[in-house]
Order: C-alpha cells, then structure tokens, then sequence
C-alpha cells in the first residue's frame, strides 16, 4: 500500500471512531460476562453520540471547512480534547474506556488539524484538498512539499498521530479474541511503520528542496516585477520630458 493510502487510512479510521466504539461494543459484549460492565459501556456508548463530537469532530467539507476547522480552536472544544473523560461521566466507571477515549480523542484532533491546514497565502494545503475530497493520488504529497507550512504542519500532526498509533491499535486489540489479536497487532505495526516512512519522505532533503524552490521563484518574481515596474517609470519620464 502506498503512502498516500497510509496516510488516508489512518485519517479515516479516526474520522470514523464512532466505528470503533461500536465494534469494540459488538466484541466486549460478547466476551464480557459482567452484566454491569455491559451496562456501564451501553451507557458509556450513548453518551459519546450525545457530547460534543458532532461540533469538535465535525464532517469537513470544501464548503465549510472554514467554520468548522474555527471550532476546534474554541475554547470548549480544545478542552474537549485536552480533557475528554471530564465529558464522560459514565465512560470513568469503566476502566477499558478511560484507557480508550484519551488517545482516540488525541488522534482524532490530529486527523482533523491535516484536514484544516492552510498554506502561506491561506488556502487550503493540496494534501487537505485531497484528504476532504477523498482523492487519492501519490503527487499530491510532492504538490504539498511546495509549501514549507503545510509541510511542516503535517509532520507536526503526523507525528502525534504515529505516537499514538500503536497504543490505540493495542487499546482496541485488547477486545479482540486471541484469534485475531496477532493479526490486527501485524496490521498495528504495518500502519505505524508506514507512517514513519510518510514523515520522512516529508522531511527529505527533496521535499524541502521543493519549497526552498518555490521561495525563491517568489523571490525572483518580486525582484522582476520591481525591476519591471521601474523601467516603465523611466520609460514616462523620457516620454513626458
């Protein structure tokens, strides 16, 4: 699987965590005996579909991402993600979802700030486009080495999403049956290295290369438009003299 498939993996299964509740739900119920557990995570299970996730974890779109990407940067909404248990009273009682929600809140935060990264001039990065549009092609991460903010801006949430990658893949196992936990630890660690991979291929000496580049055709431009717009001065001095 390429990079870009990686990478668009990884922000669909965060975008889509509402899936994982409830497949986690569907396993726990089903090897979990303690009939009070099992009320603790129906209960758990409503309150997240009721909490603020519809406004911090918006569905983001070419249309509004403006206003929704503004919404993770509220008050409430930054401390939604900082502190995620406090919105769950009745997800704390259970133990399995105090060592879930915390890192799932941290790697959904970080799957929406890729899709809110802006670019120098305040557009939308090519890697954001592509990831809102669900178009998947391999140059769009060369079109995204041309800016240096949006590639330093993906790194940074790249990053925080690979150092969550693994403890969330292994929270989630841990509601597997022993059949499949080896499998989905392989998958776990196929995942984590990949992205390890995307982070370096945006900090290779090529990716910057592209950026630098770009700054200095910015450079050049602005130096002849200079350039230009003095010599049709001297042009109108020597007409009108």
């Amino acid at each position: 699987m390429n990079f870009f498939n990686f990478l668009l993996l990884c922000l669909i299964i965060a975008i889509t965590s509402n899936a994982y509740f409830v497949n986690i739900k569907r396993d726990s119920t089903l090897n979990n005996d303690d009939s009070s557990e099992k009320e603790i995570e129906e209960e758990c299970f409503k309150e997240f579909n009721s909490s603020l996730v519809n406004t911090c974890a918006p569905n983001i779109n070419l249309i509004n991402y403006k206003k929704e990407c503004a919404n993770l940067e509220v008050d409430k909404c930054k401390e939604f993600y900082n502190n995620p248990l406090d919105y769950f009273p009745t997800c704390k009682k259970s133990s399995k979802m105090q060592e879930l929600i915390p890192p799932l809140m941290h790697y959904l935060k970080s799957a929406l700030e890729i899709k809110c990264q802006e670019d120098e001039k305040g557009e939308l990065c090519p890697l954001a486009i592509s990831l809102i549009i669900n178009y998947q092609n391999d140059e769009v991460i060369e079109d995204n080495c041309k800016s240096k903010k949006c590639t330093e801006s993906v790194i940074k949430e790249l990053k925080n999403i690979d150092s969550l990658n693994l403890k969330k893949e292994d929270l989630i196992n841990s509601y597997k049956n022993n059949t499949n936990s080896e499998k989905s630890s392989t998958n776990s660690e196929k995942s984590s290295i990949s992205i390890k991979e995307l982070i370096e291929k945006l900090e290779s000496d090529k990716c910057k290369s592209k950026y630098i580049n770009t700054s200095s055709n910015a450079n050049y431009i602005k130096i002849n438009n200079s350039l230009l717009i003095s010599l049709i001065i001297l042009l109108l001095l020597i007409i009108l003299s």
